[in-house]
């Protein structure tokens, strides 16, 4: 698996992105507000405590979460299950997606991709387009060279 254990020691011991980002929340009002929203499929890859799968959900889209961290996943179902929201949620690796090809109509990666390797970086990318639509659309936000949480030093410097 392709995924930074920091994390896990990062979600068991902080409070960590309660609240979906702004950018997100444009590109899907953009893109799917004038949708049927219970027939749109949406994954999240790096989901990490569900911010965003939070968000999702509430606004009644199909909601697809994946990450690596087995308390980040515990942490949203908690937070979906007090809120009656629902959303499939899986603990896996986002280079080798658990999903049929061609099944979601939008893929988000929020400041995931940048915390991997470029090789796992690359088959997490050519996984995502293989489970996104024709003309399904691809949202992808990464922190800057000067932020980094994880136990290798940034590439950039």
């Amino acid at each position: 698996m392709a995924w930074d254990t920091i994390w896990e020691e990062v979600f068991i011991h902080n409070e960590w992105g309660k609240y979906p980002g702004e950018s997100l929340i444009r590109f899907i009002a953009k893109n799917f507000y004038q949708s049927k929203r219970e027939d749109i499929k949406i994954l999240e890859i790096g989901c990490g405590t569900g911010a965003n799968i939070w968000y999702l959900a509430r606004e009644r889209f199909q909601t697809f979460g994946i990450d690596g961290s087995v308390t980040g996943i515990e942490i949203i179902k908690k937070r979906l299950e007090k809120e009656n929201l629902t959303a499939d949620l899986k603990v896996g690796d986002i280079s080798n997606l658990p999903y049929n090809n061609s099944c979601f109509d939008a893929v988000i990666d929020i400041e995931c991709l940048y915390a991997n390797s470029f090789e796992s970086s690359v088959l997490t990318l050519k996984e995502v387009f293989r489970v996104l639509k024709k003309n399904g659309l691809f949202f992808s936000r990464s922190f800057t060279n000067k932020m980094y949480i994880g136990n290798t030093p940034p590439i950039f410097k």
